[in-house]
């Protein structure tokens, strides 16, 4: 390996490897797709062994990327898709690998703090962003809040990428790499519908979505407005494609998205604004409250908005429904992990984690109230759920409940039917009747 590739010589190390693929790993068993978590629980059965696979291609130089698997993924309620790129497991943790050495990078360390940015960094997280809004809520009086459209899709690819090519012009092997990790491909294109093959960044625009190097990208690209607009009594706290700028009057606060729009334009994007009506674009007096990255604050108070309440109990709703649908069909809800004890896991996991994400917010009414909303229901659930199983036979509603019948069990070669096989052992040492 050239000694002048330093970043790629420490990529390879097996233990960048191994904490990129732990992170691969956390993610992937949260995840709602069952590929993904099939696909992660996988490479975990034999991890080892494969990120030494992964560390020998990288320094034969032999590594190249798969292509990966698109997704036009439609919110429901809307409309519009959402192209997300979903690579395979070894793609994931070589993307992240090379993100932990950019983030550790000193010139692109700088431009990741240039100004308020707390989207995709490892150490800040919207609790910090919220928090950072709440305090200068208090010294600023007129907001806008706003959000970049389609963020991901309209960056300009060779620009946004340049700054981290220069900063790392010195490592060729690094450099091409990186290059490559941001280039989309697709295995299935051609099984997408024409107006979802449009939606990926296949030509010179857009980043993947799904690539956890996509958001640094992006967040190093607004360096440069980061920095403007975060001085002059302006402070502009941003979280990837959404930001709020704080104002001591209104005035200064139009003039100042006035010139946050112009910026935008140069750089190929632009921003929803308030005054044309946009349900994603907000302005008024700070003193009125304003929403931010899905909190409402409101003088002293924090506290989850409405639209994250509903999507939480919309999420409980939706667990409960698809499992009640499968409790007649007790082995098909089993394989889908559907069953009334993974219904009842599954919302457990999405209340806890609903619940550390707004672990800061301070008003513990709108808390309660939801765990009164959630306690009916759970009740509801389990009332409906045995009134639909009360047909079933003791061994099918076993089954519903989520506990396994040893009749199930895999029926390999039976032990009887074997043919016996020459047994060689060390004078003294005792002998296994069965086959091993």
């Amino acid at each position: 390996m050239s000694a002048k590739s330093p970043l790629y010589k420490k990529l390879c190390q097996l233990k960048s490897l191994e904490t990129a693929w732990r992170v691969v790993q956390q993610n992937g068993l949260q995840s709602q797709s069952p590929d993904t978590y099939d696909e992660v629980v996988e490479f975990g059965k034999n991890s080892k062994a494969e990120l030494r696979r992964l560390q020998k291609e990288l320094l034969d130089r032999k590594f190249r990327f798969r292509p990966s698997r698109g997704i036009a993924a439609k919110k429901k309620g809307k409309t519009k898709k959402r192209p997300i790129v979903s690579s395979p497991v070894r793609e994931r943790v070589v993307q992240r690998a090379i993100l932990d050495r950019l983030q550790k990078h000193p010139a692109i360390k700088r431009g990741l703090r240039a100004g308020f940015n707390y989207g995709g960094l490892n150490d800040l997280g919207v609790p910090a962003a919220v928090g950072h809004a709440y305090q200068v809520a208090q010294s600023h009086k007129f907001f806008i809040r706003t959000d970049i459209k389609s963020f991901f899709d309209k960056v300009p690819r060779a620009r946004a990428i340049a700054p981290i090519l220069d900063a790392v012009k010195h490592d060729q092997d690094f450099s091409m790499l990186f290059t490559e990790a941001v280039t989309t491909e697709l295995e299935n294109l051609a099984a997408l519908p024409p107006e979802d093959q449009r939606l990926f960044p296949l030509g010179e625009t857009g980043l993947p979505q799904g690539s956890a190097l996509s958001p640094l990208v992006c967040n190093l690209y607004l360096a440069d407005f980061d920095r403007e607009f975060n001085s002059r009594g302006i402070v502009c706290i941003r979280y990837i494609d959404d930001f709020i700028l704080f104002a001591r009057d209104e005035k200064s606060g139009r003039a100042t998205f006035t010139k946050a729009l112009k910026m935008l334009a140069d750089l190929g994007l632009e921003a929803y604004d308030p005054r044309d009506g946009s349900k994603k674009a907000e302005e008024g007096a700070v003193a009125k409250g304003f929403e931010f990255l899905g909190c409402k604050v409101f003088g002293k108070q924090v506290i989850p908005n409405s639209a994250s309440r509903s999507r939480l109990l919309k999420k409980i709703r939706d667990v409960f429904s698809e499992s009640l649908k499968l409790s007649v069909k007790p082995r098909e809800a089993l394989r889908r992990e559907l069953t009334y004890t993974h219904a009842l896991v599954r919302v457990s996991n999405i209340v806890r984690g609903w619940g550390n994400t707004y672990f800061f917010c301070n008003d513990e009414r709108i808390f309660t109230q939801l765990d009164v909303e959630i306690d009916r229901e759970v009740l509801d659930f389990q009332g409906r759920w045995d009134h639909r199983t009360k047909s079933l036979g003791a061994r099918d509603r076993r089954l519903s409940l989520g506990v396994r019948v040893l009749e199930d069990r895999k029926r390999e070669q039976s032990v009887l039917t074997t043919p016996p096989r020459k047994i060689q052992r060390k004078k003294g040492s005792p002998v296994s009747l069965l086959p091993t």
